[in-house]
């Protein structure tokens, strides 16, 4: 998901569904770039994944944009 998580009205509800659709390796990707008028802080995105059940994979920033990747939380990873 490129600059489109800040245009959804219910994130939260958005992300369980995703979650709930994503197979159990697959990976979860959001970009966001500093000139879109609804760009999320970076901690605020990692936030409502954690919530939604996601737990970090990868970080990567730049000046203007960030990529954050995400996989399902499990028990296994969680220990």
């Amino acid at each position: 998901m490129i600059t489109v998580l800040g245009e959804i009205p219910n994130k939260k509800q958005a992300l369980i569904e995703i979650k709930r659709i994503l197979k159990e390796s697959g990976l979860l990707a959001i970009g966001e770039l500093l000139l879109d008028p609804d760009y999320p802080l970076k901690k605020t995105v990692i936030n409502w994944c954690s919530d939604a059940g996601f737990e970090l994979v990868s970080n990567f920033s730049g000046k203007i944009h960030y990529l954050l990747t995400f996989k399902k939380f499990s028990l296994k990873s969680g220990l």
